[in-house]
């Protein structure tokens, strides 16, 4: 359904009534102009909405992530350190104080750092679970994301299937993944710089689950890199303007494992990157 403003609606009523009033060819052509102008900027007002509620649940969802990866990968050096003052305590009888009084401070210090963490990491919101159809979804992040699409002249060869199951999940968190993952195509595409500047995306019903596959015409990933680009901090993308925290596929493989979802690069895939993912039907329903 469009959204139309009180003078659109309006006037699009008025041009109905005297459509019905006294048909023409001519008011069934201004007729159908003006459902079409009220209909793109229906359109643009929802991609602006979407591109806002976007936006914000990647703020929400990158600080509570960052912070938290943050906490749990310094916990391993402070893990170290107490080991290591353990081991001083039994081997120095006595002899390396001040090396110890140095040491402790410096555990201490970094101990209430990580305690203040903690304190401004922000509450962890629960998954909103509602019904939802992947395939709009994925027509959003491509409706936003159109304009770079454009510009970079990468080509979107888009294969859903036209009925397709529908699921359980969190709208937001689910749109945000499936912007990173694009976001990630896009650039290795731009990285890259292939005559062949496609994006292929399939979602089907396979096997009891819904499927959903991205593929670019990228560089691809290496076999030592499959797995370590799902750390958290870790990035791979070569140093550039660009600005790049390695958390991205960490967020992506996160919002998967909290909707009970698979996600795999595949290992088989010569030309470019193939990301499969799936995620548990809902009761079997079709929409």
């Amino acid at each position: 359904m469009s959204l139309t403003t009180a003078d659109e609606s309006a006037s699009l009523g008025e041009l109905l009534d005297s459509y019905l009033r006294q048909p023409s060819a001519e008011q069934a052509q201004r007729l159908h102009n003006l459902m079409t102008q009220c209909e793109e900027r229906g359109e643009e007002r929802s991609c602006h909405a979407i591109r806002a509620a976007l936006a914000e649940e990647e703020l929400n969802q990158g600080v509570y992530e960052t912070l938290a990866a943050a906490i749990s990968q310094l916990q391993t050096p402070f893990n170290m350190l107490n080991a290591a003052l353990e081991m001083l305590q039994r081997r120095s009888n006595g002899k390396d104080e001040r090396l110890m009084t140095v040491l402790l401070a410096v555990r201490d210090q970094g101990l209430a750092t990580l305690e203040s963490l903690q304190r401004v990491l922000p509450e962890r919101t629960t998954v909103t679970q509602v019904t939802l159809n992947l395939n709009q979804l994925v027509h959003e992040v491509l409706m936003i994301s159109t304009p770079r699409l454009l510009a970079s002249g990468i080509v979107i060869d888009w294969h859903p299937q036209p009925v397709l199951p529908v699921m359980q999940g969190d709208d937001g968190r689910l749109r945000c993944m499936l912007k990173k993952l694009l976001d990630n195509a896009i650039l290795a595409i731009e990285q890259y710089r292939n005559i062949e500047r496609t994006i292929r995306i399939d979602s089907s019903e396979r096997d009891g689950w819904l499927q959903l596959v991205i593929h670019d015409s990228g560089p691809g990933i290496g076999d030592a890199e499959r797995l370590r680009v799902f750390e958290p901090f870790y990035s791979n993308w070569p140093r550039t303007s660009h600005h790049h925290t390695g958390m991205g596929l960490s967020l992506v493989q996160e919002t998967i494992n909290q909707h009970g979802g698979v996600l795999e690069i595949d290992p088989h895939t010569t030309q470019g990157c193939r990301i499969v993912i799936h995620f548990p039907l809902c009761n079997g329903n079709h929409v």
